[in-house]
């Protein structure tokens, strides 16, 4: 449902009594597909991850990233989250 699409018609037809649902449908899939991810993903995001979607994210902390990521990896830092028994080797 594309409200553009809708409102010629109804602009030069002068029918704007089912309007309504080109503007309100829209909307309402999309607060519901955000309340699915929600619920399916939760909120999500760590700190860097926050500060690459505001646009603050720099040299520094991208480097910082990678160095966590590579001592994830390399198992000398355990994620939040993950619990001991999880751990390998344990």
């Amino acid at each position: 449902m594309n409200p553009a699409r809708s409102f010629g018609p109804a602009l030069v037809s002068g029918h704007w009594t089912s309007y309504w649902v080109y503007l309100v449908g829209p909307l309402a899939g999309a607060m519901l597909a955000v309340g699915c991810a929600w619920v399916l993903r939760g909120g999500g995001g760590d700190p860097i991850s926050y500060a690459a979607g505001s646009g603050v994210l720099d040299e520094g902390a991208l480097s910082a990233k990678q160095h966590l990521s590579g001592e994830i990896e390399r198992g000398e830092v355990v994620p939040p989250g993950i619990a001991d028994e999880d751990k390998p080797g344990s």
